[in-house]
């Protein structure tokens, strides 16, 4: 008996064997095949994926370049447009810029005319005298001083007088040319260039070989309401 059961167990074993002999090349070829097959199915997949992004695509931009064609024309028509009509709005303002600087300029102009007119009526020199801004200056500070207390009933409102400005600026021999029917009128005008101080004769002037400047300088009187 116990041979028997060794003779069974040995032909058990053996049958073993043989079946895995058998069958493990078999789950061997069976891995291979499969494994590039299922690489094969994803492979194909993605080819498909790609193609159908591909086509869409194509679709895409068929509808960009088809559809959109006249609304790019459009945009450009209209982009044009903005860009003359900003081109014009420019032009407009340069043009209205120049006009305001022209009409800046006449004003300056007329002002500084009418400033002369007023000075040549104001002021007159015997000598040659192109400094405005010292004539200025003497009409300025001799005004300051004319100081009319209260208002003053007189037909004849104006009184010249004479006087000189030596090189350091000092008033001399002052007279009258042309007096007022009001002495009061006369006292003020008389007081005022006497109490004035000026600056020194433009250095331009006094080189030329002039020692003073003789000034005849009319006070308007205009009674203030």
């Amino acid at each position: 008996m116990r041979l028997k059961y060794i003779f069974i167990s040995i032909v058990f074993h053996i049958f073993v064997i043989v079946l895995i002999i058998i069958y493990k090349p078999k789950r061997i070829e069976i891995n291979f095949i499969q494994e590039p097959i299922i690489m094969n199915i994803e492979v194909f997949k993605e080819k498909t994926i790609v193609k159908q992004k591909q086509e869409e695509g194509k679709e895409n931009t068929e509808k960009i370049e088809g559809k959109p064609k006249e609304v790019q024309k459009k945009a450009k028509e209209e982009k044009v447009k903005e860009q003359k009509k900003e081109l014009a709005i420019k032009k407009k303002y340069k043009k209205l810029k120049q006009e305001k600087e022209k009409k800046e300029e006449v004003k300056k102009e007329k002002k500084a005319e009418k400033k002369e007119n007023k000075n040549s009526k104001v002021i007159q020199t015997e000598q040659e005298f192109s400094y405005n801004y010292y004539l200025n200056i003497i009409q300025a500070r001799i005004y300051k001083n004319f100081v009319v207390p209260y208002k003053i009933d007189v037909e004849d409102n104006i009184v010249i007088i004479y006087f000189e400005i030596q090189k350091n600026g000092q008033i001399t021999n002052i007279k009258f040319e042309k007096k007022s029917k009001s002495e009061l009128l006369n006292r003020l005008a008389y007081r005022a260039v006497k109490i004035t101080r000026l600056p020194p004769l433009p250095s331009a002037y006094v080189n030329q070989g002039n020692s003073f400047l003789a000034v005849h300088f009319t006070f308007i009187y205009e009674a203030k309401e």
